[in-house]
């Protein structure tokens, strides 16, 4: 059915406030929605109102008795007229009407948001007597039901899987509409802008976050699988060793087994880096060899110095404890980091306020430990200076790439050394300290212990004050004929007495003491 459009026009002269413009032809069907559109011009000014009533037995009790006389109903089998008004900016105001004998009773609104197939119940609210609207503030866009009842004692709104025995419906008045465009109020329209800011920036970082797992993911599978393989496939390039590296090893002297490892990583560089290796096993069984001035020479002539760090090392280089020693030459590890360390310290500062600075590396010192040392043998000033480590025999490669001057880009290099002797000495040495678990406070003394004890030994083996008797001159007849040496001579031992006489006479000074005075101020 169209319904007519009404006009009517309005002379200046006859302009009132308030106006009312009423038109008795317009007739409401229950349970029909219906929207009156006011428009004024040339104003260009459009107000949209819904309208709609209930069934027509709940529109006034007179017509509930028309319709059913047998029955008496009561009062409360009643719901109004309902208005929504969608022209302000800031809010919904849902009106209802009422006959004049129930303006007494407490009306209720309920809203409910329509989402797909089910409603989603956002408030509800009761409405005194003296009142007739409610100002529904802050609304986003969307469709929604209103219900606008009376809240009796006897009924419900909503009776769910409850049988009609059991439950009865309010009567009520439904109003479905759609809301175009948001209705907010000035505080809340800028807390939802920044609502909407925030979600966005979340959306936003959350992309990012996205990305960036992406993307470092994607490095590390490039750098963990695709590019290991790809070098996988190319061949190894050979590299003659031509020059010949001279390398000084200094370590402490912890025990047998650890030396003998420490040997045998001597003879890997000696055999497979063609380096020219320095090391106290070998160089100071010569007597003639003094320990300090071959050591001294070593660390000023080596091209590079090994130092490798063990159990006893931050014990033997705090001073107050030292290695029992049981090799014909002393431990020189604890007298050559102190060189080292005031050479270093001296030349390449390490710290600045606190601060790394860039100074270059010190290739030339090499800090290593083996595989069976845990990394805190090495000390803090080692484990900070910028010099190459080495863990053996794990990195044996990189360390003879170092000691010519290869840099691998993955620092592994391929190489055919022989460390079969050298697993097998790590081997010895992880047996002997298992069964041997307190192998270290038997090598570790404290510091001048030894050396008394040495001396001690020294005085109880040579008497430092003998008591030896003089000698005949018949028994050194006798001796002379037995050696086949010349006799003594019988006069020049009776003018002196005894031997000590004629020695002293013999090497008497020639002159006086002011004779030489005198020559001296003279020249």
């Amino acid at each position: 059915m169209i319904w007519p459009c009404r006009a009517l026009k309005i002379n200046h002269s006859e302009n009132t406030i308030p106006f009312h413009f009423t038109y008795a032809c317009f007739r409401l069907f229950g349970l029909s929605q219906y929207r009156v559109n006011i428009t004024l011009v040339p104003q260009n000014c459009r107000m949209s109102y819904l309208v709609t009533i209930p069934r027509y037995p709940q529109v006034d009790f007179d017509i509930s008795k028309f319709y059913n006389k047998s029955i008496r109903l009561p009062s409360t089998s009643w719901s109004p007229l309902v208005v929504v008004d969608t022209n302000s900016d800031e809010a919904v105001w849902i009106s209802f009407y009422r006959p004049s004998y129930m303006f007494h009773v407490e009306m209720t609104i309920s809203i409910f948001q329509r989402l797909e197939n089910r409603l989603k119940e956002l408030l509800t609210t009761s409405i005194l007597g003296s009142e007739s609207a409610f100002k529904w503030t802050d609304v986003h866009a969307g469709d929604y039901t209103i219900f606008v009842y009376v809240d009796g004692p006897h009924c419900d709104l909503d009776c769910g899987n409850r049988d009609a025995k059991t439950c009865q419906n309010c009567p009520h008045t439904m109003l479905n509409f759609t809301l175009v465009e948001d209705k907010f109020t000035k505080p809340y329209s800028f807390w939802n802008f920044l609502a909407n800011i925030g979600k966005l920036l979340a959306i936003v970082l959350l992309v990012l976050l996205i990305i960036s797992v992406c993307v470092i993911t994607g490095v590390l599978v490039y750098y963990r699988i695709i590019r290991p393989k790809r070098l996988a496939r190319r061949p190894p390039r050979n590299i003659e060793l031509i020059s010949r590296p001279s390398v000084l090893i200094l370590y402490t002297d912890d025990c047998s087994e650890h030396s003998k490892v420490v040997m045998e990583v001597a003879n890997v560089l000696k055999l497979h880096a063609n380096s020219i290796v320095s090391i106290d096993q070998i160089d100071l069984i010569d007597p003639n060899v003094k320990p300090s001035l071959w050591l001294m020479n070593q660390i000023s002539e080596a091209q590079y110095i090994l130092l490798f760090f063990s159990e006893a090392t931050k014990l033997v280089m705090s001073g107050e404890q030292q290695l029992v020693q049981r090799r014909p030459f002393p431990d020189l590890f604890s007298t050559a980091i102190r060189v080292k360390i005031n050479e270093i310290a001296a030349t390449q500062p390490i710290l600045s306020n606190g601060l790394s600075t860039d100074q270059p590396p010190l290739d030339r010192f090499m800090v290593t430990r083996l595989a069976y040392s845990p990394p805190q043998v090495i000390p803090e000033f080692f484990s900070l200076l910028k010099c190459p480590h080495f863990v053996l025999p794990n990195e044996i490669g990189a360390l003879l790439g170092h000691l010519h001057g290869i840099r691998a880009e993955d620092g592994n290099i391929e190489h055919q050394a022989d460390l079969t002797e050298l697993t097998t000495a790590i081997e010895h040495y992880r047996k002997f300290v298992a069964e041997n678990p307190n192998w270290l406070e038997g090598r570790l003394t404290q510091k001048g212990e030894e050396e008394q004890e040495f001396v001690s030994k020294i005085a109880e083996r040579l008497p430092l004050n003998p008591d030896r008797g003089e000698i005949s001159l018949e028994d050194q007849i006798a001796q002379a004929e037995a050696y086949g040496l010349l006799p003594p001579d019988v006069e020049e031992d009776d003018e002196g007495h005894g031997t000590d006489a004629q020695r002293t006479k013999k090497y008497e000074l020639v002159g006086t003491l002011d004779d030489i005075s005198t020559s001296s101020s003279g020249s």
